[in-house]
């Protein structure tokens, strides 16, 4: 009993859906009482579906000459798939399996399904995996024609223990490459990261989860299932010990589908994902796929390793893979980079009309002309001193502290990353001159927020709670939402308007921020701004 037993009538009406696999969930233990499908794994579900119709007409003797494998990152739910497909393969199609599993806790155990019986051994060297695979019980179940599926094995171990050619299903981890052991034919089919957008509907859906916790568990956990389920404190500590392992080497792996059998096992980091997930064939070709980096917490930590031209090739990696949410947090680490790592970087700004535009009409932006200008952002004087930038603050109250010790010592440093955040406001604070319609130099303060979107979250509250420490030691401070993701074309001579009109077309959201200002502290300017290294 179940909604498993139509798993290959699922279809996109089925997208999003929440299907009952009690009766899976209470055998097995680890897949859950119910499952969320994703547009990915109807796709994958299509590729399995072809295999299956090819193999249920194949002859004894043909059978085990082709395999089937889902590939992907842990925790992107390929051992659910294999499980759901494993039941339905032995009370739909009415075919015996025998299921070896790698449990993540608990010892390994192998499973057998044949006539509507089943029976389970630990079985710790699959030796008794093996001993079926390799003998024929009687006339009704000849090992011949039944499926044989192995779950958390990845291609060393496989090769290690001879079980290449023992399977017809296969999931495994992103350490894999097509070999054809002992002459069968691999498909390879790629369960993609998960989306943000299919973590929000889900976490929604079963975990009565706010905006702000989802944020914060897809910060550290990127497109894994299993990470984002676990304490928010427990996945941090898994993504932390994963990155203390990495160095620039293993790094520059995580961009890349090449690798797969290097020693450097950056899987837990590591995403794949599709660049078109409607399409079932790009599931299936390496060309189609590409590597990546989705926990933000990992891609701050990046930062501190790679050099900017990493980030420049992780962007298009994002765009290939229509990612926005990937896209933003890549050109925030980017901008990050070239100020970590010395870039001069020019600024251009205008004021942000704080005001709504039906109440207010200004139809040439006159108001946010009124104050623009540009700023120059390297090294921190003429005599070429690098720029002091650090990277502190754990929570928002930590981030505050550290302001509050900068305001009273201005040149503690030049640029403050926080360490880690999911706030939607603030990305940064930098220490920029600013010249006055006079032509004096003015310091500022500047909380940067920084966005690719034509409309982005703002808190007036948050901004106060930062600008205050500063404005308390009588230092000038303002806002300024610098936009990202502008492809820089040195030929086009329209390219100054097109920022220019970005620039007056941005809004934020609240679209008016009502700052809220102690009578003792001044207000500060909102800006809009773009970028461009010199």
């Amino acid at each position: 009993d179940g909604d498993f037993l139509k798993l290959l009538e699922w279809n996109d009406e089925d997208r999003g859906k929440v299907k009952n696999i009690k009766a899976i969930g209470d055998i097995v233990g680890f897949t859950g009482p119910e499952f969320y499908v994703r547009k990915e794994i109807l796709c994958v579900l299509e590729n399995f579906k072809k295999f299956l119709q090819v193999k249920l007409c194949k002859t004894s003797e043909e059978f085990r000459k082709e395999q089937f494998i889902f590939m992907g990152t842990p925790g992107t739910g390929k051992s659910c798939i294999l499980a759901l497909i494993c039941f339905y393969l032995a009370i739909v199609s009415d075919v015996p399996v025998v299921w070896h599993r790698v449990e993540a806790v608990g010892l390994p155990v192998t499973r057998l399904f044949h006539q509507g019986k089943f029976y389970e051994w630990i079985d710790e060297t699959g030796s008794t995996y093996l001993t079926i695979f390799k003998t024929k019980i009687d006339d009704e179940f000849d090992p011949a024609s039944c499926w044989f599926c192995l779950d958390g094995w990845n291609q060393e171990q496989l090769a290690r223990t001879n079980f290449g050619p023992a399977f017809t299903l296969l999931a495994t981890s992103g350490q894999f490459e097509i070999k054809g052991e002992s002459g069968a034919k691999q498909i390879i089919c790629l369960v993609p990261y998960w989306k943000l957008d299919d973590m929000k509907d889900l976490a929604a859906k079963f975990r009565n989860l706010n905006e702000s916790d989802v944020a914060d568990r897809y910060c550290v956990s990127g497109g894994s299932l299993r990470d984002f389920l676990q304490p928010k404190t427990d996945a941090a500590n898994a993504v932390d010990a994963a990155l203390n392992k990495l160095d620039a080497a293993g790094a520059e792996l995580l961009l890349t589908t090449r690798g797969w059998s290097s020693s450097k096992q950056v899987d837990r980091i590591r995403m794949l994902g599709v660049q078109d997930t409607s399409n079932p064939e790009h599931y299936l070709k390496y060309r189609d796929w590409r590597s990546c980096v989705t926990s933000k917490m990992a891609i701050e930590y990046l930062v501190t390793l790679m050099k900017p031209e990493y980030f420049q090739k992780f962007v298009v990696i994002a765009k290939d893979l229509k990612d926005p949410r990937l896209e933003g947090v890549v050109l925030e680490q980017l901008f990050h980079s070239y100020v970590r790592n010395q870039e001069s970087v020019g600024i251009s700004y205008m004021k942000y009309d704080n005001q709504k535009r039906n109440t207010h009409p200004d139809p040439g932006h006159a108001s946010m002309r009124d104050d623009m200008g540009s700023v120059k952002f390297g090294r921190s004087t003429e005599l070429g001193e690098p720029l002091i930038v650090k990277r502190e603050g754990e929570t928002l109250d930590a981030f505050v502290g550290v302001m509050e010790r900068w305001a009273k010592d201005p040149d503690e440093m030049d640029y403050l990353i926080p360490a880690f955040s999911t706030c939607e406001t603030i990305d940064a604070v930098a220490k920029w001159e600013f010249k006055s319609k006079t032509g004096v130099a003015v310091k500022r303060f500047c909380l940067l927020q920084l966005t690719m979107a034509d409309k982005h979250k703002c808190e007036a509250s948050v901004l106060s709670k930062f600008a205050q420490p500063f404005l308390g030691e009588d230092e000038q401070v303002c806002y300024m939402a610098l936009l990202c993701g502008d492809d820089e074309d040195k030929s086009d001579k329209n390219a100054e308007q097109k920022k220019i009109r970005r620039m007056e077309t941005f809004r934020l959201n609240p679209v008016v921020i009502a700052l809220e200002n102690d009578k003792s502290f001044p207000s500060f300017p909102l800006y809009v701004a773009t970028h461009a290294l010199l």
